[in-house]
């Protein structure tokens, strides 16, 4: 498995510009070696946002997930407390909570163990007579959690410090996404590798006047841009002044590896891309409107009927090309220069975090 790990992804030469450059070879979206590589190499060792801070308002709530297969946990301990821990019972590897909700304790359903909102074991039924057992070994793993904005993170391995992006961060506080009220979330699966749903969100507005007809009479394409950062990319359009959703324009930020930001008019949407296998994904939005227009309902149903169009359109795509990819016609394609920028600098960052782990 190395070896072909490493053969793949010496097919992509990172060194090239994007005007020379081959887009990754589709093993990179088809075969499970590369999913089980990303996990260690992406997903275990970045920051990956999994819940809005409105989901923890209350003293034990809790969210449960999974992060590239890694089961996860983030609990609201306090008031001035929460935690991100591991959701795998230390007994028998079963998931604890599931979903979202609030509780007093963490309560296995498998044998009936319980831990505490902090992650300590308080109760382990029929233990008795077992030697050598020590309570406190047996605690739920702690793992990163860090709050930005309305969102927050986890990183499941490593004790870096949650660091804002430069450059981003100012520009969201410039739009003042702290103050916008979060009004719906919703998930999609995706028959796509998380990668595929990525570069199309990265191809620079190439695919908007002909996937999105609607969206594209919105917006003034010819004024899209992109700019690259570390670890970050922002795409900007200005917009029609007559459409109130999109207002002046959008900002599209995407975030390494997984996370996107779209601000438009009084209105943000966040998606999160979070793998279930090789060939197929799940994506959360999470939607936010500033508080004028959080009470007029006619408007937050349009924006979210007109959001859900543009993602519906997107799946299908995203689902061609995925099939595509396992054509024995298709290895790999090029990029156009003029607008897939943003994607040749994903491919860019993810070839070196692949390349690092092995």
């Amino acid at each position: 498995m190395l070896d072909f790990l490493k053969d793949e992804l010496a097919v992509f030469d990172s060194e090239l510009p994007v005007e020379q450059a081959w887009t990754p070879p589709s093993s990179w979206y088809t075969q499970p070696e590369f999913m089980a590589l990303e996990k260690n190499a992406v997903f275990d060792n970045n920051w990956i946002p999994i819940a809005h801070t409105e989901q923890l308002a209350k003293n034990g709530s809790y969210l449960a997930t999974c992060i590239a297969g890694e089961p996860v946990a983030i609990v609201r301990e306090s008031q001035s407390r929460i935690r991100a821990l591991s959701n795998v019972c230390r007994h028998n590897a079963a998931s604890i909570l599931t979903g979202e909700g609030v509780t007093e304790r963490l309560t296995c359903p498998y044998h009936g163990w319980q831990y505490d909102l902090s992650g300590a074991l308080s109760k382990a039924p029929r233990m008795a007579g077992v030697r050598d057992f020590d309570r406190q070994q047996f605690q739920l793993p702690q793992l990163g959690l860090a709050e930005w904005g309305p969102l927050l993170l986890v990183r499941t391995k490593g004790s870096q410090k949650f660091e804002p992006f430069s450059g981003l961060n100012e520009r969201l506080e410039q739009l003042e996404w702290r103050n916008l009220k979060h009004l719906k979330r919703r998930s999609y699966d995706v028959d796509c590798n998380w990668k595929v749903y990525i570069d199309n969100y990265l191809d620079g507005g190439y695919h908007v006047p002909i996937l999105h007809p609607d969206l594209a009479q919105a917006v003034e394409i010819s004024t899209y841009t992109t700019e690259l950062f570390d670890g970050w990319s922002l795409q900007s359009v200005a917009a029609d002044s007559s459409d109130r959703r999109m207002g002046q324009g959008a900002v599209y930020a995407w975030v390494y590896p997984n996370l996107m930001l779209n601000l438009y008019g009084d209105v943000m949407d966040t998606n999160i891309v979070l793998p279930l296998s090789n060939e197929k994904c799940r994506v959360i939005f999470d939607w936010y409107f500033a508080a004028p227009q959080c009470h007029d309902l006619a408007f937050v149903e349009k924006s979210l009927g007109e959001s859900h169009q543009v993602e519906m359109e997107d799946e299908g795509i995203c689902a061609s090309v995925q099939r595509g990819l396992l054509s024995a016609n298709y290895e790999r394609g090029r990029y156009a220069p003029q607008v897939e920028h943003a994607k040749h600098h994903f491919h860019k960052r993810l070839h070196a975090d692949l390349t690092a782990a092995l």
